[in-house]
């Protein structure tokens, strides 16, 4: 077994090879203006940590309030129910707190997909993956105290996490492993680290600048960072190898010691969603800056083909940070700051042709 997670591994760093500290720099191109429409029915919400959608339903994940999951019907933003106490108990989730990771730190909880009837969860503080059947969500008056798988190794911080075919998880680590993206097998074993930023001259175990969101279709895969903007598109192997199909980058990375310089690059992507035939991305594309920082929201949704073609710049009056996009591709679903929280929709069926 060891030897065979050994092998895997070392395929792994085989297939990410590409063309070291020189990344392809993608151009943005023109804007096109959509407008988000509300929903009839106001939800009174705080910012959902991650939203998504499973069959007419949102689900979304909160990091406030009394209940961490809220179901909302797609069809009309009607809420259809809150579920998931906050709290320590075996049956309740963590709250986030944003601290670093210490013995005694808190953590969040974030869905890590569904595969079939299951949904996953993952609860970050205490390290374990939590299964619930898509049914139970949706009908049961309170979660029941769900299957628990915990990670293997406690040195390692995974922020989000998406389903693989053949029962593998991909995820983004910022903490105890040497590149940004993890390959876990079923049972949270590690079978996989890879990740062409950073570069063999600028690797840490903190990763803290690296860190990002992924999202998965079939056996394909896609991660971002959030404070830079890199993209990479991967495809998993019947072996569960994974190899590179492609990276992009909207500008070259510039290095602060062994992590990357965030006063002088632009804050990258907020979220990605990959479906049957396209990858979306709400994109920052600016520098931070400490005294405008509430005027910097993501309002561009860049839209990438799976073979690595920016095809859309979409621009939106509104912030629209956390999303999802319907199964259709004609949809999407963002969560907004402005002028308050609330879930708005695109039509983009006439966009995307």
């Amino acid at each position: 077994m060891i030897m065979k997670s050994l092998f895997i591994i070392i395929l792994c760093f085989l297939f990410t090879s590409c063309s070291e500290n020189q990344y392809r720099i993608f151009t943005l191109p023109e804007e096109t203006p959509v407008s988000g429409v509300d929903y009839p029915y106001e939800l009174f919400m705080n910012y959902p940590w991650s939203i998504d959608i499973i069959d007419d339903k949102l689900l979304l994940f909160a990091t406030k309030g009394d209940y961490f999951m809220r179901i909302v019907d797609a069809n009309n933003g009607k809420e259809i129910k809150q579920i998931g106490l906050f709290g320590g108990g075996p049956k309740e989730f963590v709250r986030r707190t944003g601290r670093l990771r210490s013995a005694e730190r808190g953590g969040q909880s974030v869905r890590w997909g569904k595969n079939g009837k299951d949904v996953y969860v993952y609860d970050e503080a205490k390290m374990y993956l939590r299964t619930y059947s898509w049914h139970e969500i949706l009908n049961a008056e309170e979660l029941p105290e769900a299957k628990t798988i915990n990670l293997k190794g406690n040195e390692k911080n995974i922020l989000f996490g998406k389903v693989l075919n053949q029962d593998y998880f991909v995820g983004s680590v910022v903490v105890g492993m040497p590149h940004p993206i993890i390959i876990l097998d079923k049972e949270l074993n590690t079978i996989g680290n890879m990740g062409n930023i950073p570069d063999k001259d600028h690797q840490s175990e903190a990763l803290v600048t690296y860190g990002g969101s992924v999202s998965s279709y079939g056996n394909k895969f896609v991660s971002t960072m959030a404070s830079f903007g890199y993209i990479a598109c991967y495809e998993q192997q019947a072996d569960g190898t994974c190899k590179i199909l492609w990276d992009a980058c909207a500008e070259q990375p510039i290095y602060k010691k062994d992590q990357l310089d965030l006063t002088l690059l632009k804050l990258g992507f907020a979220d990605v969603k990959m479906t049957k035939n396209y990858i979306f991305c709400s994109y920052f594309g600016q520098k931070y800056d400490r005294d405008n920082r509430k005027n910097i929201k993501p309002r561009n949704m860049l839209v990438f083909d799976h073979q690595g073609n920016l095809l859309k710049n979409l621009r939106s009056e509104r912030s629209l940070a956390r999303f999802t996009v319907s199964e259709d591709e004609k949809t999407i679903y963002a969560a907004t700051e402005e002028p308050e929280v609330a879930i708005i929709r695109f039509d983009i069926s006439n966009i995307l042709k």
